[in-house]
């Protein structure tokens, strides 16, 4: 198996050592690149349809301000050199308090954007460097890239394509069903969730009742809030989800906190509870119920997740002012709670809810 091209293009000081990546499965390219220069020289790469690379853009950063627009078209000419079957990772130790340069990032064709050289390590010696080393028969309907197993093609998907908008809705490479939502189908119904390994959200249990937990986090010393960036260019939102079978609204609020914006939190209160019938043509009578929450981290020098998944492309901590500028999913829940917050509204105390499990 040829080994993959990782670029490593860097300002400054490079943070990574180039002992630090897997030899055995990468030949990597150095690339100094000043901060004022308008285009990042890199390699000219051609790479097989079966073959793919990996790009590192390690900027230094303080504050939000000091990027410019030059970095985001170096960033998109690496894009356009490289292709759509490249992964490209930005790294900056203080991104996870950016939102706005995590937003632009991805508008500009990053595949993932880390604060964490272990994180960043992590995905790619131990994921991406033995990615497609086995040989499979199935092709990528976005990057084209080929000959992939069904794994492969199953954390591919979130991996390197998490903004794909589900208009598109191009047919399953596995199975060749046209879903609303090809990811949430594939995600669900192939790998190791379609296999039964994993949980899949096609095998739950219909009920007339979908319960949802929200989370409004605040770090106790900065006051800065913990909003998840959501996929397909939606923007930040709070973490939540849905509550999972034999679970409480407490527990859920905790696991999908973590689960999103990779913070372990601690529920101090409950800020509304919401009670919503709805009737629709394709649901038919349901009823919606969401319990938004209060919460605090338990380690105040925790850092969110920048490892994009199913279930996010990662987290930061927010300004409340910086909440009213930036991209968000819907403005109706941030919009209220954060002034709320800010002019210390009321926190109800979590024994509002009689949380009882019978069976589990």
């Amino acid at each position: 198996m040829p080994k993959k091209r990782l670029i490593y293009i860097f300002s400054r000081c490079p943070c990574f050592e180039i002992e630090e990546f897997d030899d055995n499965n990468f030949q990597v390219d150095y690339v100094g690149t000043s901060d004022d220069e308008e285009v990042a020289c890199i390699p000219q790469i051609n790479l097989s349809e079966s073959e793919f690379s990996v790009c590192i853009f390690d900027i230094f950063l303080e504050n939000n301000e000091e990027v410019s627009i030059i970095f985001y078209k170096k960033l998109m000419k690496v894009r356009e050199n490289l292709g759509r079957k490249a992964f490209l990772i930005v790294y900056n130790a203080q991104s996870y308090l950016f939102p706005d340069f995590r937003i632009k990032c991805f508008e500009h064709g990053c595949s993932m954007v880390s604060h964490r050289k272990s994180d960043t390590l992590e995905i790619l010696n131990n994921e991406i460097a033995t990615f497609g080393n086995t040989k499979g028969s199935f092709l990528c309907p976005y990057c084209k890239l080929q000959n992939l197993t069904e794994d492969d093609i199953w954390k591919h998907f979130y991996r390197w394509h998490p903004n794909e908008s589900p208009a598109a809705r191009p047919p399953c490479p596995i199975c060749r069903v046209r879903s609303p939502n090809l990811a949430v189908h594939m995600h669900n119904d192939h790998g190791p969730p379609g296999r039964g390994e994993e949980p899949s959200e096609s095998r739950e249990e219909v009920s007339s009742l979908y319960a949802f937990s929200l989370v409004m986090c605040r770090h106790p010393e900065t006051g800065r809030y913990l909003l998840v960036q959501e996929f397909a260019h939606q923007g930040f939102w709070l973490p939540g989800g849905r509550v999972n079978p034999g679970e409480t609204l407490t527990e859920a609020a905790v696991r999908e906190t973590q689960e999103e914006a990779g913070v372990a939190v601690e529920l101090k209160g409950v800020l509304s509870i919401e009670y919503h019938p709805i009737r629709d043509r394709a649901r038919g009578s349901y009823v919606r119920l969401r319990v938004i929450f209060y919460a605090e981290p338990l380690d105040l020098a925790a850092t969110p997740k920048c490892i994009p998944d199913y279930e996010s492309l990662g987290a930061v901590w927010a300004s409340a002012e910086e909440i009213t500028r930036i991209k968000l999913r819907s403005e109706f829940e941030l919009k209220q709670w954060v002034p709320y917050l800010e002019q210390g509204g009321d926190i109800y105390p979590l024994e509002l809810l009689a949380e009882f499990k019978r069976g589990f």
